[in-house]
């Protein structure tokens, strides 16, 4: 099928396919761990709680950036490719959707993350009461990070169809 289109709309089936994957890897990675990991997160003691999480971070720090940064390329991309109206507004929202899911996480997400790591190291001992407000506030920065990412990937699979 792809022999038989121009170069274009060859680009645009392969960049889609792949914005398409990784943003449904992004979405279904951090779906895992907000229905799956958060409910866990909540009932375990706040010392427990800090070795699984910085255990977890250290393990999905080394991929999540990339099929994020792929997911964004791959869209913005698209963006400047000939597409029709529903298409790039579509894609336009997905992007939308992604840079905000990056925000949370650079502000809110990953200082926690750090200052996890710095807790549990030593370096930087906290308050055990701080220590749960930290994990409500990077629960509640996660759902909203996993409900954007999911956000994107609707918008990215609709603009495929449209």
């Amino acid at each position: 099928m792809l022999m038989r289109l121009g170069a274009v709309e060859t680009w645009t089936a392969v960049l889609g396919f792949a914005n398409v994957t990784s943003q449904g890897l992004l979405a279904g990675g951090l779906f895992i761990v907000l229905a799956g990991a958060v409910p866990t997160f909540r009932a375990l003691p706040v010392e427990t709680w800090l070795r699984v999480h910085r255990g977890l971070d250290s393990s999905i720090k080394r991929f999540m950036p990339v099929i994020t940064l792929v997911a964004l390329l791959t869209a913005v991309a698209l963006l400047a490719l000939p597409q029709n109206p529903l298409a790039l507004w579509l894609t336009g929202a997905g992007v939308a959707s992604l840079v905000v899911g990056i925000a949370v996480t650079t502000r809110l997400n990953h200082p926690i993350n750090v200052a996890v790591a710095r807790h549990t190291s030593g370096e930087a001992p906290l308050e055990r009461s701080a220590l749960a407000g930290m994990r409500a506030r990077w629960i509640t920065g996660h759902r909203y990070r996993t409900w954007l990412a999911v956000l994107g990937l609707v918008c990215f699979a609709a603009a495929q169809a449209a």
